[in-house]
C-alpha cells in the first residue's frame, strides 16, 4: 500500500509538471512568421556598421574625389551639385560648370562637362577661403584637350566654395 500511494503521488507530480510544460507550449504561436499569439519580446535594433570616409573636410584637401570614392554616390554618400552654363551669356551653352559636394567626405570639387566638341577651356578651379585647387594643376596651365568631364581635387566644405571655369577668350563663369 505504501508503494501504491508513493507511486500515485509521483504520477500526480509528473502530470502536474507536464501540465505546466504543456500550457507553456500551447501559448507559442503556430509558426515563427505568425502574427497571432502573445507578443514576443522585442529584439535590440540592428544598426549597420558605417563605412568610414577615406577623408573628411580639410583632410580631403588636394585629393582626387573619384580615386578616394568621395565622388561616388552610395547609400552612405550623397553628391549634391550646383551648376551654371558656360559661357553664362549663351542661351545654347557649350559646357556646364559644377560645384559638387560629398556628404560622406564633407568636401567640394569643381567639375566641367563640355557639350560641344569645338569648345574647350583654359582651366577650372574650386576655391574656399584661401584653399584653391585647379585643373590642370598649378592654376596657370591651359587645358585644350577633349577628355571631359574634367575635375579638380577637393577642398574643405566647411568653408564657402566657388567653382569657376576660365574660358580661353578671357571670360569667367562661377557657381557657388
Amino acid at each position: 500500500m505504501k508503494h501504491t500511494i508513493g507511486r500515485l503521488v509521483l504520477r500526480g507530480l509528473l502530470l502536474a509538471i507536464l501540465g505546466l510544460f504543456y500550457s507553456g507550449i500551447s501559448s507559442v504561436p503556430a509558426s515563427a512568421h505568425s502574427l497571432s499569439g502573445p507578443a514576443v519580446a522585442s529584439h535590440a535594433k540592428v544598426i549597420p556598421q558605417a563605412t568610414p570616409a577615406p577623408c573628411t573636410n580639410s583632410g580631403c584637401y588636394g585629393l582626387d574625389p573619384y580615386k578616394t570614392a568621395c565622388g561616388k554616390a552610395s547609400s552612405y554618400n550623397t553628391i549634391y551639385t550646383v551648376s551654371a552654363p558656360v559661357p553664362a551669356n549663351y542661351t545654347l551653352y557649350k559646357a556646364t560648370i559644377y560645384n559638387k559636394y560629398s556628404t560622406w567626405c564633407r568636401a567640394n570639387w569643381a567639375e566641367i562637362v563640355v557639350t560641344s566638341s569645338d569648345y574647350s577651356f583654359a582651366s577650372i578651379s574650386i576655391s574656399a577661403s584661401g584653399e584653391r585647387k585647379c585643373f590642370p594643376t598649378g592654376c596657370t596651365s591651359v587645358y585644350l584637350g577633349s577628355y571631359y568631364p574634367a575635375w579638380t581635387d577637393m577642398v574643405d566644405s566647411a568653408l564657402t566654395t566657388s567653382a569657376c571655369a576660365d574660358e580661353p577668350g578671357g571670360g569667367v563663369t562661377c557657381v557657388d
